[in-house]
């Protein structure tokens, strides 16, 4: 059977929505069918390719061409149905190929968000169909941040040793060129999978996999994921251990995108100071905080700042081989801080009410938002500390009780105030505002 790799089930549905013309409310389904399941409960299943798709009153009207029959259909066209008027409805693209699990409903094959439809990627084979009884079976691949994002197939893992422990022993396949694998008769039961594609890579979010009886069979892809680590330690100007630091790591080699540079490559520093890079590649990396000068704030108040220099020119080259564990062998002491400015604010309604609810942000003119939120409860003033030389705009949101919902609990409403703008220049001060609301406190039960 060749399975749908995981990316490519996120970029179905995700094409699914893409497309279908569908109200805010979020469609909500639980399905845990797999393959065998959806073609053993359902009374029609092919494989077709979307001639049209179009929008017919309150509903979606795709025309498929009917390109391998499997059960309950023998006509060279099908007409599928879904609602358009709901979350739950689905508008397949034309020129799609996909494989359809569906049954008669009022005379009609209907489909929607949780049916079981299996998209087929250009150039792509048909999976293996009727499905096979009793099998588990899956593909091997290697993480990859940018083809996520880009809703690209992840590359495929030939050659790896995968391990099944089945009740009479442990069973071991290897995965094809196209990184697939397969274990044939496997009983019902719940297994873990071990994998051994070489030095260097280590399973991803791993899952056991449940077989719920004889007439199932199921999917268990096999994400890896470089194992290299880099370890250090952040000190304050003064010797003192900073914890809370968000330290980046930079590439030397590709770019790659800036989902990687923000998300996979940072890591926040704990207690001591410590800080762990989990999941790279061999590559060259510079060690930094907020080095393109945008990242200071309240919490992290450095100008950028790298390892060993002065600049990210200067500063000191850590090479990581394949699976490699490194350790930085001296702290990375972090600039003295930039100065800053406390602000409070404290707000109450027009009939003397202190609001149940109070949030403040301070929004950079060129930077991220330095914020401090929360209920006012006994203590209705909040505190904002900001950098000095940093322009910010203040706002302000007071949150107002109007009722019980249905739990019993008080629902409010959000109002905000009026921004008011905090010049580099400004002094930290206490800031009195006066909301035009009545009633703002909460109301006794």
């Amino acid at each position: 059977m060749r399975p749908t790799t995981h990316l490519f089930a996120v970029v179905a549905i995700a094409s699914f929505l893409a497309v279908a013309a569908t109200p805010a409310d979020a469609c909500s389904c639980v399905s845990d069918r797999s393959t065998c399941r959806a073609y053993t409960s359902s009374s029609i299943a092919f494989v077709g390719e979307v001639v049209s798709a179009e929008r017919t009153g309150d509903d979606f009207h795709m025309r498929l061409r009917v390109v391998r029959p499997l059960k309950g259909i023998a006509t060279p066209t099908a007409d599928l149905w879904s609602d358009a008027n709901t979350s739950c409805g689905v508008q397949l693209a034309p020129g799609g190929r996909y494989v359809v699990y569906t049954d008669l409903r009022a005379g009609r094959m209907s489909i929607s968000a949780c049916s079981y439809i299996q998209g087929v990627p250009p150039g792509e084979a048909d999976p293996e169909l009727p499905p096979v009884l009793g099998r588990v079976y899956g593909q091997v691949v290697r993480y990859d941040v940018d083809r996520i994002r880009e809703f690209r197939p992840l590359e495929p893992i030939p050659g790896a040793r995968v391990g099944l422990d089945r009740p009479d022993g442990r069973v071991t396949v290897t995965s094809d060129q196209r990184g697939e694998f397969r274990f044939e008769d496997v009983p019902p039961g719940k297994y873990d999978l071990a994998v051994d594609a070489g030095p260097g890579l280590t399973p991803w979010m791993s899952r056991p996999v449940v077989l719920p009886d004889r007439e199932d069979c199921v999917a268990a892809h096999i994400v890896l994921h470089p194992s290299g680590q880099l370890s250090g330690r952040a000190l304050t100007a003064d010797g003192k251990p900073a914890s809370m630091v968000y330290v980046r790591l930079l590439r030397e080699g590709p770019a790659g995108s800036r989902l990687e540079q923000f998300v996979s490559l940072g890591a926040t520093s704990g207690p001591g100071g410590r800080f762990t890079f989990d999941g790279l590649r061999p590559d060259t990396y510079v060690v930094s905080v907020n080095p393109d000068g945008t990242g200071a704030n309240s919490r992290q108040p450095y100008a950028p700042a790298f390892f060993g220099g002065a600049d990210r020119a200067s500063a000191r080259r850590i090479a990581l081989t394949e699976g490699a564990a490194l350790e930085l062998d001296r702290p990375f002491i972090l600039p003295p801080p930039l100065a800053t400015r406390t602000f409070t604010v404290a707000v109450t309604c027009a009939d003397g009410s202190v609001p149940v609810g109070l949030l403040t942000k301070a929004k950079a003119a060129d930077g991220p938002d330095a914020d401090e939120f929360g209920e006012t409860g006994d203590a209705p003033v909040r505190t904002l500390k900001l950098l000095r030389d940093q322009a910010y705009t203040l706002l302000i949101s007071v949150f107002i009780p109007i009722g019980a919902g249905r739990d019993g609990r008080t629902t409010r409403r959000e109002e905000q105030l009026p921004p008011t703008e905090l010049l580099a220049a400004t002094p930290g001060r206490h800031f009195e505002f006066v909301a035009p609301f009545a009633n703002c406190a909460e109301k006794a039960r």
